[in-house]
């Protein structure tokens, strides 16, 4: 009997009686390991699927826990690094990002306006958050995420950058248009949770 559900068959059998006396067919060594690649395939699979953030088609805004704003591309700029900064969040192109490559559980983040990556300049504390042509092999373009709960209860994210170990920040605890973001020391308050 063939069921159909979502265009995918879904196909039941009755399995015949054993013609070995009850006894499992020996498997050869071409099924062992046809079953071992499926299981790592399958496994692999799984690892990729839980540990991505989301799709490169989906589009997602960050918007910051205590102002209430989104990172934005300042002016729809083209340059190349062109500060970041905070903008009330409107939903266009300017401030839609998607996730475009992993690296050990680190991810870039592109632009869905100009394709450019969320980068940090090489610098200590208060390094510019900028954009930069999309490059695999620089850490300064990869981002990790950890998930806490701001004072309101709320689950907010932590945007950690690979290569300096710092997180993206409002400068000064703006609540301000126009507030370039920086690379600031990890610190688990407001001006560097995301939602």
């Amino acid at each position: 009997m063939n069921l159909y559900r979502s265009k995918s068959p879904i196909v039941t059998r009755t399995m015949a009686p054993s013609t070995s006396g009850g006894r499992r067919p020996k498997r050869t060594l071409r099924a062992w390991v046809a079953i071992a690649v499926v299981v790592l395939v399958g496994g692999l699979t799984a690892v990729a699927l839980s540990s991505s953030p989301a799709s490169a088609t989906d589009y997602f805004t960050w918007k910051n826990s205590g102002s209430g704003k989104c990172i934005d591309v300042t002016d729809w700029s083209y340059a190349e690094h062109a500060r970041l900064q905070q903008w009330d969040c409107s939903g266009y192109n300017n401030q839609l990002w998607y996730y475009r490559a992993s690296k050990a559980g680190y991810w870039q983040m592109a632009s869905k306006f100009n394709g450019m990556c969320i980068a940090v300049n090489v610098g200590g504390d208060g390094a510019a958050l900028v954009q930069r042509t999309c490059d695999y092999y620089s850490d300064l373009q990869f981002w990790g995420f950890t998930q806490t709960r701001d004072s309101w209860g709320r689950t907010v994210w932590l945007i950690k950058n690979k290569y300096t170990g710092k997180c993206i920040d409002v400068t000064s605890w703006s609540t301000s248009n126009g507030t370039k973001l920086q690379d600031w020391g990890c610190k688990y308050d407001w001006n560097q949770y995301w939602i």
